[in-house]
């Protein structure tokens, strides 16, 4: 439930309803949640381009380098073992990586899981 949603349900109860001034509250409250939501961005942040970027750069090394293991991901972008994991998995989720394993071991190459 939003918390325009929410205003609204609050505004219905028959208690409340009764009160004009407690109505007149949760209207204003939620006209301004609606004038918040208005003046969002919707373009993608410094942040998402940049990640974006890593995706690229990550599809492009796992192309020339198939098979490789989540801790060879992390040297390659320079992140923590965390990170990479994240990575991969939105590689995956993708469609764009896929996940094998040799033994006990996680490897990771170019293509989509079955």
């Amino acid at each position: 439930m939003t918390k325009i949603e929410m205003f609204n349900a609050i505004a219905s109860v028959p208690a409340v309803a009764e009160n004009a001034e407690m109505v007149e509250f949760l209207k204003h409250e939620a006209e301004l949640v609606a004038k918040r939501n208005a003046t969002r961005s919707s373009k993608p942040t410094k942040a998402q381009i940049e990640r974006e970027a890593q995706y690229t750069s990550l599809v492009d090394w796992i192309g020339e380098n198939p098979n490789s293991t989540c801790a060879e991901v992390a040297d390659f972008m320079g992140v923590t073992l965390h990170s990479a994991t994240g990575l991969l998995t939105t590689l995956r989720k993708r469609g764009l990586v896929r996940r094998d394993y040799q033994g006990k071991t996680p490897v990771y190459s170019l293509g989509s899981e079955a």
